[in-house]
C-alpha cells in the first residue's frame, strides 16, 4: 500500500501541513493518519458489516501489540504493523490507541448527543489522544508535558469540531448520524430535527441558524486561540507544521461564514489550491 498517495487521496489540509515536516518525521506522521483513516473509512465509508469489520482491527491491533500468535492477516497490515512498531519506537501508549479505536466503533452503535459533554467524550478518543500521539513523534520538553499534552488535546478538540460544523449534511444524509448536541442548538430555538430539516431544504437558511454558526464558530475559534499557546513548545522539527495545520483547519470556519453559514447547500471544503493561496498569503503577512 502506497501510504503517501492514501495520504493524498483523503486529507488535503492535512497533506498539506505535514509538508512542513522533516523528511523522518513526515513519514511516521503518514503513517500515524493512515492508520487513524483505516479505522475512520470502515465505519463512515463501509456500506455493511462496519462493526465486525472496527472489531477486526480493533483485535489485529491488539494482538500485534501483545504479540499474540495469530495467523490471521488483514488487508490493513501493512498499516498496522509498521503503526504498531512506530507507538513502540515513539513510546505512543497502547491505551491511547485502545481510546481512538473504541471511539470509532461507537460510530456503528449510534447515540444522540444531547450534552456538549458527551461530545467531548467521543472527541478524547476520536481526536484528542491523536494529538498525544502526535506529540510523542514530534517531540517536546519532558517538563513541559503536562502543558503540551492539555493544549494538544484541545486542537484535537477544535480540529475536531470543525469537521463536525463542516459536515452537518454529509453525515445526517450519508451515515444518519448528528454529532451536534442539542444543547448547542437550543439556546437559538433549534434542534436536531432542524437539522434534518436543512439538509432536504433548498431555499435560505433561517436567522437562527446563521446565529447558531456565528456563535459555534466563535466557540471554536477561541479552542484555537487556547491550543495554539502550546505550539512554541514542540520541538522545532515539528512546530511550523502544527501551526500550520491549525492555520489550514481554522480557515474552514472563515469559509463557512463567508457562504453565510449555509453548510447544506454551499460547498465549504477548501481545494488544494486554496489552501496554497492560504498559506502564501499568511506566510507573507507574518514576513512584513
Amino acid at each position: 500500500m502506497n501510504i503517501k498517495k492514501y495520504i493524498t487521496t483523503h486529507g488535503t489540509s492535512y497533506y498539506l501541513a505535514s509538508l512542513f515536516f522533516p523528511k523522518t518525521i513526515k513519514q511516521q506522521v503518514f503513517l500515524l493518519y493512515a492508520f487513524v483513516r483505516v479505522a475512520d473509512d470502515i465505519v463512515d465509508n463501509e456500506q455493511e458489516d462496519q462493526c465486525e469489520k472496527i472489531q477486526i482491527l480493533i483485535d489485529r491491533t491488539q494482538n500485534i501489540f501483545s504479540q499474540t500468535p495469530d495467523t490471521t492477516s488483514t488487508p490493513h497490515d501493512p498499516i498496522i504493523l509498521p503503526f504498531v512498531e512506530l507507538c513502540k519506537n515513539k513510546q505512543i501508549e497502547q491505551e491511547w490507541v485502545e481510546t481512538f479505536l473504541a471511539a470509532m466503533k461507537s460510530d456503528c452503535e449510534w447515540i444522540d448527543y444531547t450534552h456538549y459533554e458527551q461530545l467531548q467524550t467521543y472527541m478524547v478518543g476520536s481526536a484528542e489522544v491523536v494529538g498525544l500521539m502526535m506529540c510523542q513523534i514530534i517531540w517536546y520538553p519532558i517538563q513541559d508535558q503536562e502543558k503540551v499534552f492539555y493544549h494538544a488535546r484541545k486542537l484535537g478538540e477544535a480540529m475536531q469540531y470543525t469537521n463536525f460544523l463542516r459536515d452537518i449534511k454529509e453525515d445526517w444524509m450519508d451515515r444518519q448520524r448528528i454529532y451536534i448536541p442539542q444543547d448547542r442548538l437550543t439556546p437559538f430555538w433549534l434542534d436536531q430535527n432542524d437539522i434534518k430539516k436543512y439538509c432536504e431544504w433548498t431555499g435560505k437558511i433561517g436567522e437562527n441558524w446563521k446565529h447558531f454558526m456565528k456563535n459555534e464558530i466563535w466557540f471554536t475559534k477561541k479552542m484555537y486561540e487556547e491550543a495554539n499557546q502550546w505550539i512554541a513548545l514542540l520541538h522545532p522539527q515539528g512546530r511550523k507544521a502544527v501551526q500550520w495545520a491549525s492555520v489550514l483547519y481554522c480557515s474552514i470556519l472563515d469559509k463557512i461564514a463567508s457562504v453565510d453559514y449555509d453548510v447544506f447547500t454551499a460547498n465549504v471544503r477548501s481545494s488544494k489550491r486554496e489552501n496554497l493561496l492560504l498559506i502564501i498569503k499568511k506566510y507573507f503577512h507574518n514576513h512584513h
